[in-house]
């Protein structure tokens, strides 16, 4: 019973073993102003990574496990970032649905750094005014 709680609350136990790893390999972001759009539709983004998006919105026409070509929208300061890249519907629930990208590609990961840096440097840039 003991073990069970220490696990639970990932705590180290006296063997020294570390806490399991955690469910997320990328950190969840919902600062950044995005949109995607799949076919025709655009959804509202509730938050997004590097390993996938979590839409707001309408999704009945989204099939469970169906792979899409999504356009993700960013608005950085001095433009419009538009990714395209294929993801799987995951998990639907009211109007809210997961998509997990398909393996990304090294371009795809240059455009999500991108719109990170776009972030940082906005921030640095408000806090020096």
């Amino acid at each position: 019973m003991l073990n069970f709680m220490k696990s639970a609350l990932n705590q180290k136990d006296n063997s020294g073993n570390e806490p399991p790893r955690a469910r997320r390999v990328y950190e969840r972001r919902n600062c950044d102003t995005c949109v995607t759009q799949i076919d025709e539709q655009v959804y509202p983004v509730e938050n997004w990574s590097q390993g996938g998006v979590l839409l707001s919105g309408d999704s009945k026409f989204l099939g469970h496990h169906q792979v899409y070509n999504l356009t993700l929208k960013f608005k950085l300061r001095d433009r419009i970032l538009n990714i395209t890249q294929p993801a799987r519907v995951i998990r639907k629930g009211g109007t809210k649905t997961a998509l997990q990208f398909l393996p990304l590609t090294q371009d795809i990961r240059h455009a999500f750094q991108q719109v990170l840096d776009d972030w940082v440097a906005s921030n640095f840039a408000n806090s020096q005014a």
